[in-house]
Parts: C-alpha cells; sequence; structure tokens
C-alpha cells in the first residue's frame, strides 16, 4: 500500500506538470509581500487571507494576527470571516476597526470589465483609498496599510495609485499607449512612473514586465523586441509556476505579440 500511494502522489504531482519536490510551493504563499512588510516593520495588527494564515505566523512572528487555517481554534471566526467576504461594511467595522488592524496582506482578487468598458477595483470597495494605501505587491498578494501618522513615510514613498495587479495588464498598456478610453482610466504619466519604480524595486516582477513588454510589442524595435523576448524566455518554469495562471496566459500572449513584432521588416513601424 506504501508504495501504491507513493505511485498515486508522484502521478497527481507529474499530471500537473510539476516534479516532486519538498521545496516551498511558492505559488500558494505571499512570500514577497511577507518579506517586504517584515523588512519595512508596518504597523501591526495583522489582517489576512485566510489561508496565508499558517504561513504569516510563522515569518510575522513579532505580529498579532487575525486568524490562521487550524480551524479548531478559529472555528468561532468562520461566519464572521465569510460575511466579510460579502459585506463591506463587516470587514471595515466588525474586523478591521475592531481588532485594530493596520496591516493587510490579501489575496490579489479577480477583476470584472463593467458595462462601460472600465473595470471593477474590488478592494475599492473593502478597503476605500482615502482610508488605506496599495504599497507592494508580489505573485500572489498585495499589501495595504491604513493611513496612520506612524504610516505616513512608507505611504509617502511607496504608494501604488495607479497599478493595480487585480487588472489586466494590457489595460495599462493601452493607458501607456494613449489607446484606452474607458471612462476612470489613470493618467499615462502616473502609469509610466509607478511602472518604472515597479521594475526598478523588482526587476523580474513579472505583471510590470509584461505591462512593459506589451508596449514594446507595439511600439518597440526589433533589437528591444528581441532583447524582451530573450528577458521573457529566460523566466524559469519554476517561476512562471509560481505565478497566477492568469498571468501565465498573459506571458504567453506577450511572447506571441513579441514574436510578430520582431519578424517586421527593419525599418517598419
Amino acid at each position: 500500500w506504501g508504495v501504491a500511494c507513493a505511485a498515486a502522489g508522484l502521478g497527481l504531482v507529474l499530471l500537473e506538470g510539476r516534479w516532486p519536490s519538498l521545496a516551498m510551493a511558492r505559488h500558494n504563499w505571499p512570500t514577497d509581500s511577507v518579506e517586504w512588510v517584515r523588512k519595512h516593520g508596518t504597523q501591526g495588527n495583522i489582517y489576512h487571507t485566510l489561508t496565508f494564515g499558517g504561513y504569516i505566523v510563522w515569518h510575522l512572528r513579532k505580529y498579532r494576527l487575525f486568524a490562521d487555517t487550524r480551524e479548531y481554534c478559529f472555528r468561532h471566526l468562520d461566519r464572521l470571516y465569510f460575511e466579510a467576504h460579502k459585506n463591506p461594511d463587516v470587514l471595515r467595522h466588525q474586523i478591521l476597526d475592531e481588532y485594530g488592524v493596520n496591516t493587510f496582506i490579501s489575496l490579489i482578487p479577480g477583476n470584472r470589465q463593467l458595462p462601460d468598458k472600465s473595470f471593477e477595483d474590488v478592494h475599492s470597495r473593502f478597503v476605500p483609498a482615502d482610508e488605506w494605501a496599495r504599497v507592494y505587491f508580489d505573485h500572489l498578494s498585495e499589501v495595504m496599510l491604513r493611513r496612520i501618522p506612524k504610516h505616513r513615510k512608507l505611504i509617502h514613498k511607496y504608494e501604488i495609485k495607479a497599478l493595480n495587479p487585480s487588472l489586466p495588464p494590457d489595460y495599462f498598456a493601452r493607458i501607456l499607449l494613449g489607446t484606452e478610453t474607458s471612462r476612470g482610466a489613470p493618467q499615462r504619466q502616473l502609469v509610466e512612473k509607478e511602472l518604472s519604480e515597479c521594475l526598478a524595486r523588482q526587476p523580474q516582477q513579472v505583471f510590470c514586465l509584461v505591462i512593459r513588454y506589451l508596449v514594446l510589442g507595439v511600439r518597440g524595435n526589433h533589437f528591444e523586441t528581441s532583447d524582451a523576448l530573450k528577458r521573457l524566455e529566460s523566466i524559469s518554469q519554476l517561476d512562471i509556476v509560481n505565478e497566477r495562471v492568469y498571468i501565465q496566459g498573459w506571458i504567453t500572449s506577450t511572447k506571441i505579440v513579441l514574436r510578430n513584432r520582431g519578424r517586421r521588416p527593419a525599418g517598419s513601424s
């Protein structure tokens, strides 16, 4: 039975396209966001996506957290937690305010396009921008800080007002190209500034790389597109696996855009 179970487990791993390993599966955990919080010493308490709790409780031990994945310890919070995911008032008043939360580490939500072709910023309904600031995001999660005096310097230096990792990369590429016409789109200069800062601070931030390379795929010259394609293709398969499935698709699409641009005759626009 032991051999059979091991073989079955190996089969499941290989079916997912991954080699069996004892290494940490980074695609499950907010590794870089947690390191950012630890490095910059943000103010607690911390609220977080529930499934992140086991990782965060180990790596941010000096902070008080909301809960983790030990159901027998936190079952009494289940109803509150799930209500908070549906009702912004419950999150803001019964959790963030009630428990004195000043740092929020959240799973990057999905996106939804509205009838007018703009996109809904899901987090803005739950953590409004006049009370909270997005300051960092990694492959899976984002960090938001409450606007309190002790966070003023961090927010001034790191606040991200335009780039939103829950929105499609091509949305920001269109803004930079001047072709995005939807209501409420951020200013091109601000997107360019934050994109440059993102790549300066996180040179391998795939979301930001894809935006930059989509723009190059439209207006870059042969040498720029070739270099961009080489950089994308140099990303290890393990790092790609660690990205959100949504972004994995954009990596593939961006490679196609760059290859097509690279095939154009020299001197063509």
